[in-house]
């Protein structure tokens, strides 16, 4: 076999010996007339290479934001629907206590949260439940606690104050019979 044979047979079949060139390598090996023309070529790889890789930390950035509003978003919905059931029991309280409710909490136990109406929600539990409200519109809801008479009132006033004149009015109320 010729020389030229044996060149060109060993191109095509590598032996098991020589290691393969990286395309730097073979880059950097080739420093002749083609250097002016590569140059240019690298500038270009590298600036490619760059803005490829900040590239992928922006879609990385934009997903995390992505993510991150997606669950603001839900914390959102999460505290709206909490201030509409916090306002939906306040008015409930509220219409409650004006229907003269004497157990608040049990009432709003038995309003369904269903109901949109609020106060035909009251009238209807009044109708159905009246021993959860007060017989006579003129008594007054305490809340549990037994009201003071006004004898003790007017007993704990004079000694208080010192007045004589609330001293007195005490006196007539003991004197009245309570």
């Amino acid at each position: 076999m010729s020389d030229e044979a044996m060149a060109v047979r060993a191109e095509h079949e590598p032996d098991e010996d020589v290691t393969e060139a990286t395309d730097a390598e073979v880059k950097s090996a080739d420093v002749g007339d083609e250097q002016t023309d590569d140059a240019p070529a690298d500038e270009l790889s590298d600036v490619e290479a760059a803005w490829a890789a900040q590239v992928r930390e922006a879609e990385s950035a934009v997903g995390e934001l992505r993510t991150r509003l997606d669950a603001a978003g839900q914390a959102a919905d999460d505290l709206r629907r909490s201030l509409d059931e916090s306002k939906r029991a306040r008015a409930i309280d509220l219409a409650l206590a004006r229907a003269g409710a004497t157990d608040v909490a049990a009432a709003r136990e038995l309003i369904g949260s269903d109901d949109s109406d609020v106060l035909a929600a009251v009238e209807q539990l009044r109708e159905r439940r009246p021993g959860l409200f007060a017989r006579a519109p003129g008594l007054r809801v305490t809340g549990g606690q037994m009201p003071r008479s006004s004898t003790k009132r007017a007993a704990h006033a004079a000694r208080e104050t010192g007045d004589r004149r609330l001293l007195l009015r005490y006196l007539r109320l003991r004197r009245g019979g309570e």
